[in-house]
């Protein structure tokens, strides 16, 4: 009696054991159904900045952003129209967006009227977030890249500055991402932070921008609080 009670311990016991290792104790990301992200392949390319941002946030976001995409036009759905797919799709409380360097890429015209494009595709969307009830926006800009064009780094602070008052005029957080004012990409040639094609950015700098855009949403109090309601709106 004594060996089968014994025996049926050790087997309960490898049991256990077989089911710690076969289960991880992570908790699951929680879907917030009300944070999306659009935008292009900054984002796109390997997916690899929502991976950091979902583990630095502990959260998973609804994601429209796509290779090659403009803020305005191209063969692509540009982010304009990802932020319609987005909004049909249910209410939206938070947007995490990057935008317009494709324009500049594969646009017809000089610097300054596609720099007026890509602002007034943003305001599109600002006014179109108005109407829906979006709280936070948060713009991701670029870092610099070998072709980046000179006065890229004013031009980048001037329109992060702009953006911001437009929202606060609209009565939205927005808040923009400068990865040109942080230390960890000016400390670093561009050849040390993009794959080989000298525009993505390698698996380091990623981590980098969904640290960068995990601090603002933080510092700002933006998805710190309660997820989405069940029934997948937003307050």
């Amino acid at each position: 009696m004594k060996r089968r009670s014994l025996f049926a311990y050790a087997l309960l016991s490898m049991v256990c054991v077989l089911a710690l290792i076969g289960v991880s104790c992570d908790p699951a990301p929680e879907a917030r159904d009300c944070v999306v992200m659009i935008g292009d392949s900054i984002f796109d390319y390997s997916d690899m900045e929502t991976e950091y941002l979902q583990e630095l946030s502990g959260h998973e976001y609804r994601t429209y952003y796509l290779n090659g995409a403009q803020m305005e036009g191209g063969v692509i759905q540009d982010i304009e129209s990802q932020y319609d797919s987005a909004i049909r799709a249910g209410s939206i409380r938070t947007v995490i967006m990057d935008g317009g360097g494709n324009d500049y890429l594969m646009g017809s015209g000089s610097a300054e009227e596609i720099a007026e494009e890509v602002r007034a595709a943003y305001i599109r969307i600002l006014d179109k977030a108005q109407d829906d009830g979006v709280q936070n926006i948060v713009v991701q800009g670029y870092y610099l890249t070998d072709s980046s064009p000179d006065g890229y780094a004013e031009d980048a602070a001037a329109m992060g500055a702009s953006l911001e008052a437009a929202g606060a005029s609209r009565g939205i957080k927005l808040v923009f991402v400068n990865p040109v004012a942080d230390a960890w990409f000016a400390s670093r040639r561009p050849s040390q932070y993009t794959i080989s094609d000298g525009i993505h950015p390698t698996d380091a700098a990623s981590e980098r921008l969904a640290q960068l855009v995990w601090n603002a949403m933080a510092a700002n109090g933006i998805e710190q609080g309660a997820g989405c309601p069940s029934s997948g709106g937003c307050n």
